[in-house]
């Protein structure tokens, strides 16, 4: 459903979007999605002519990734 509404939304429009897989917070309930549901969203938006690229996560290891960093600067 949000694919269909992001590339509907963007159609015509000449952008590229950057798909970032979620990283896992242990205070939040949010899981990461599938290697097969990232895809699926991808060739959604490719179905509108939106192009998407999924990015490959940095930092998880450490805590550092996207939306992790932003969480432990909260509890400081």
């Amino acid at each position: 459903m949000a694919a269909q509404e992001l590339g509907e939304l963007l159609k015509g429009m000449l952008c590229k979007i950057n798909l970032i897989p979620y990283n896992k917070v242990a205070e939040f309930e949010h899981e990461r999605p599938s290697v097969k549901d990232m895809h699926a969203f991808r060739d959604r938006l490719a179905e509108y002519g939106v192009l998407a690229m999924i990015r490959t996560p940095r930092g998880p290891d450490v805590a550092a990734a996207c939306g992790q960093l932003r969480h432990s600067a909260k509890k400081s």
